[in-house]
């Protein structure tokens, strides 16, 4: 029987994983042996620290905000095959939705 928590060599994007809870998904599937790469709103990795809830160790980051369709449409992601995809990005889409 196949082990379910085993993710070696599987894709995964966790959109809005730069911190906070995405950032805990996307380093438990990294610990499960998938290769991780997450999202966040800002321009570098280096942008984040451990302080505000985020450890980019070992993910691979990109800046994506989902609140602005022509950054969705434009983002190419680093990889040719996608096994999963996490959306957890909330504070940046939850501020965009109240602001209307």
């Amino acid at each position: 029987m196949a082990n379910e928590l085993d993710f070696s060599g599987r894709q995964v994007l966790v959109v809005g994983g730069s911190s906070g809870i995405g950032n805990g998904i996307a380093q438990a599937f990294r610990t499960r042996g998938a290769q991780v790469a997450v999202c966040g709103t800002r321009a570098h990795a280096s942008d984040y620290s451990a302080a505000e809830g985020s450890d980019l160790e070992g993910l691979a980051y990109a800046q994506l905000d989902v609140s602005n369709a022509g950054a969705i449409e434009a983002f190419k992601p680093a990889f040719k095959r996608l096994d999963v995809l996490v959306l957890a990005q909330g504070a940046c889409c939850i501020a965009a939705a109240n602001s209307r």
